[in-house]
């Protein structure tokens, strides 16, 4: 279906009804000057600030019942524009300011979704019936691969019941035993419709605005489509089925390659078939990021264009194409219903996305949520919003628009008082609590000490970490009002060896690289390319005192981040290079004993260690990974990577540049695993010097998954994975301790299994550990066997 001439039309029909609209109604009382945004990340209404304190409630009786309480500020959520109309009325009556809330999820886009890690099922025989839950799926395509080459055996559509696919193999296709992918077409996805939903949405919100006469209650609109959950998936997995995707899709080809034998070799398509951008643009992935069949697909044609999957650009183009289209028509929106009431405009923060991580801003704020009690309403939801408001240099305001004490509400006035304060210690000038009727007296307590903070308070620094050095680094108020807070900026975690964390963060708004000393505070000598020109800043920005060497910069370092900016180069504390040189020297010692060669390792280290004067940062970052490459083979423990495996019954090998080897062995999957259960199996072996190693492993399993899995070691000895993670890294991931195992020499396969009494069947696994060397879990750190300890 062609939709050219109909967007033409609906543009014209929009360009046409703005003008007549906003001549037919202006504002009598939200001016272009009623409102301004201020430095402290807050909001002055006509000149006076506004510092909203007051409750999220529904349209109807929630806003009646808050209203009689005497509360002045609301956000009034409502699932349709004309549920707003009598909770205007009725705001304005009491004298409330309010803001406007999208109520409700935003509609969920059509989509083909390309999983085939979830949507698979391996060793199928030749005589089968399947059926394949493909929930919001009208219809699915499969297609049967041989297990032996992935020939292809046989592809369709299934036929779609109740949710789920009905896939039949008979004894007519040759073969042994199969792989079945399905590819279902869903009707709504979890991802926002950018596209005919968005339209539809828009053209109603613009419509209400319109008839309406504000007061001058009105403070701005949150969620204007609806609450957003995803804007885009970082990791693909989904195509849009839309025509007004496909024709943007076919837009940003066209701008991006020129001529279609560029767009081609791009892709990797194994013979140049495609004839033009209009066909590319059609055209579906049958593969992920990590699995699937090396095919782009046309759904209307059936056709298959054989690729390289493992280097196409297909997926960057799509995500590249999804984006560009959520940033446009966000932004454009914003400015539609500016044009008929001058208000703050903004969306709620849920993820990383193209709306709030953007070079420019699109909306006037952000709202941030505090969901829970204690740490996690910081971590999970509040950081993100501040980190992007802070990116932004302060330019927009930060609301905390949806504090929660969860599905229970707040327990105590404590617990209230503290989402409050952790918020405004954030930065958010502006708090809407959960309509809870048991806490309005606590609300009404704490209020007047939050608002004279509030009015004092300048807004916080940031401090930030790309979020794969989550753990170390974590979100906390440091000294000096800064917040260390995550984005999702490249950077690594820096191995120091001993005594000191680092991290390289690089953004267009902040690069540099942190280092700081965990154990204490001490004057290190910091080895450094050129001394002279290294320029070192306090966690706050602030230049610090240093004492220039000739072989290096003096500082006092201690738990406090210190930032080298300017500069690519890793800064070396000289004590560290001296404890790499001592263990280096140590395990030689120690492969002589155990008669291990490591002749290799040792020359790749010292070529390493006689570039150390000219370079020390890339000196010293080659001597770790060698020397921990050499420890491996000789130090009493053994070191898995499950993503190795290829024992497992797990749909997917993930990407994610916080495991060890930024990547990981996962399953997400909703068909039921039988009585095996899905299973992921790797061999460790026990060396000769370990005596009774402890157990350790790496993975990210919901709470309510971990009583459902099993550990099997060899054939006699099975484990449950304990109830909570000794210490946490990345986003989910923690290191689990099974405990010292009694193992005789030799090698053992250890099978992960993930019970089909599970309520779901999710869960990753990272890595496995098994050692007599101290452990104590720092990230995807491996132990350090050091000779001081021994």
């Amino acid at each position: 279906m062609n939709l050219g001439g109909v967007s033409v039309v609906l543009f014209t029909v929009v360009s046409l009804l703005l003008p007549f609209v906003c001549a037919a109604w202006t504002p009598v009382l939200q001016t272009p000057s009623a409102w301004t945004l201020d430095p402290a990340r807050g909001m002055s209404w006509r000149g006076v600030p506004y510092l909203p304190v007051g409750w999220r409630v529904n349209a109807g009786e929630e806003l009646s019942a808050a209203l009689a309480t005497g509360v002045k500020d609301v956000l009034i959520d409502a699932t349709e524009p004309q549920a707003w109309t009598g909770a205007i009325a009725e705001a304005e009556s009491a004298g409330a300011a309010y803001l406007l809330g999208g109520g409700s999820k935003s509609k969920g886009a059509p989509a083909f979704v390309i999983q085939p890690e979830t949507y698979r099922v391996d060793k199928v025989p030749r005589r089968a019936s399947y059926m394949v839950p493909v929930p919001n799926s009208q219809s699915a395509y499969y297609v049967l691969l041989t297990s032996q080459g992935l020939g292809i055996a046989k592809r369709g559509w299934a036929e779609v019941t109740n949710g789920s696919a009905l896939i039949k193999v008979d004894e007519q296709v040759a073969g042994g035993s199969f792989v079945l992918l399905v590819y279902p077409r869903a009707s709504e996805t979890e991802y926002a419709d950018l596209w005919e939903g968005f339209d539809s949405a828009r053209d109603r919100l613009l419509a209400w605005l319109a008839s309406q006469k504000f007061g001058p209650g009105l403070r701005g609109i949150v969620n204007p489509l609806g609450r957003v959950e995803r804007w885009n998936s970082y990791r693909g997995g989904y195509v849009p089925d839309s025509d007004m995707f496909r024709l943007e899709f076919e837009d940003f080809l066209q701008r991006k390659y020129g001529d279609v034998s560029r767009l081609a070799r791009a892709w990797k398509l194994r013979s140049p078939e495609i004839l033009n951008f209009r066909e590319a643009a059609n055209l579906v992935a049958l593969f992920s990021t990590t699995r699937g069949l090396d095919r782009l697909w046309h759904p209307e044609t059936d056709r298959l264009y054989p690729v390289d999957h493992r280097t196409s650009g297909y997926w960057a183009d799509v995500q590249a194409a999804i984006e560009n289209s959520a940033a446009r028509r966000a932004k454009r929106l914003v400015d539609a219903i500016q044009r008929i009431v001058d208000v703050p405009v903004f969306w709620e923060w849920s993820a990383w996305s193209p709306i709030h991580d953007s070079p420019s801003k699109i909306g006037d704020g952000v709202g941030m949520r505090a969901i829970g009690t204690g740490l996690d309403p910081l971590e999970t939801y509040a950081a993100g919003a501040a980190s992007c408001v802070a990116a932004q240099g302060g330019r927009e305001w930060l609301a905390a628009t949806d504090i929660s004490g969860g599905p229970n509400g707040f327990t105590e006035e404590r617990q209230l008082s503290n989402s409050l304060t952790d918020t405004l210690e954030l930065g958010a000038r502006g708090w809407f609590v959960r309509w809870q009727p048991s806490a309005v007296q606590w609300l009404k307590n704490v209020t007047p000490a939050l608002l004279t903070s509030a009015a004092s308070q300048p807004a916080p620094k940031a401090l930030f970490y790309p979020e794969n050095a989550r753990h170390p680094a974590n979100t906390q108020r440091l000294p000096g009002g800064v917040w260390w807070l995550p984005t999702p900026a490249a950077g690594n975690r820096i191995d120091y060896w001993i005594d000191y964390e680092g991290y390289r963060h690089v953004s267009r708004y902040a690069t540099f690289t942190a280092l700081w000393r965990p154990s204490g505070t001490a004057n290190v000598l910091i080895r450094v390319q050129r001394p002279d020109q290294a320029k070192f800043l306090a966690h706050d920005g602030t230049p610090l005192d240093v004492r220039v060497k000739k072989d290096g910069v003096e500082v006092q370092l201690g738990p406090m981040p210190i930032l080298l900016v300017g500069t690519e180069e890793v800064p070396v504390p000289a004590d560290a290079l001296e404890a790499v040189l001592e263990d280096y020297n140590f395990t030689v010692e120690q492969a002589k004993k155990l008669a291990i060669d490591v002749g290799e390792l040792r020359f790749m280290f010292q070529d390493a260690a006689r570039k150390e004067k000219d370079n020390p940062g890339a000196a010293f970052t080659e001597m770790v990974i060698h020397l921990r490459a050499m420890q491996e083979r000789v130090a009493p423990f053994a070191w898995v990577e499950f993503e190795a495996s290829q024992n497992t019954t797990f749909g997917e090998y993930t990407k994610d540049p916080a495991c060890s080897g930024e990547s990981a062995i996962a399953n997400h999957s909703p068909m039921n695993p039988g009585n095996e259960g899905y299973y992921v199996k790797s061999r460790i072996r026990v060396k000769n010097n370990m005596g009774d190693p402890v157990l350790w492993i790496a993975a990210d399993v919901p709470k309510a998954v971990r009583s459902h899995v099993v550990v099997e070691v060899g054939t006699s000895l099975t484990l449950r994975l304990p109830e909570t993670p000794e210490s946490g890294f990345g986003s989910g991931f923690g290191w689990y301790n099974l405990g010292p195992l009694a193992l005789k020499p030799g090698s053992y396969d250890v099978t992960i299994r993930l019970l089909p009494t599970a309520p779901e069947w999710t869960a990753a696994f990272d890595s496995m550990l098994l050692t007599s060397v101290h452990f104590t879990p720092s990230g995807t750190r491996k132990p350090t066997w050091q000779s001081s300890r021994q």
